[in-house]
């Protein structure tokens, strides 16, 4: 952002390839390497699959259910891929 700001007019280094990625389908967490999930912020590869709002609304309704029992539940997240979950 500091390199945009200072140096307005230039042409940023490697955006028409990023661009044309984008353009071309490429998931934009691939492209940044990162992708906001419930509050964190995940490393994000190709190896990997993308947190969708589909998984939060999940896991917000997990974490209601988990409230309304007594003591310390153990949860694990086995077999979902990169353990985003």
């Amino acid at each position: 952002r500091a390199w945009l700001v200072t140096h307005g007019d230039a042409p940023v280094p490697g955006a028409e390839d990023l661009l044309r990625r984008l353009a071309d389908g490429e998931p934009l967490a691939h492209l940044t390497g990162w992708q906001p999930f419930h509050g964190l912020m995940l490393n994000v590869t190709p190896a990997t699959l993308i947190p969708r709002p589909d998984t939060e609304t999940l896991v917000d309704w997990a974490l209601e259910l988990l409230a309304a029992r007594p003591g310390a539940p153990l949860v694990v997240d086995l077999g979902t891929g990169s353990g985003a979950i």
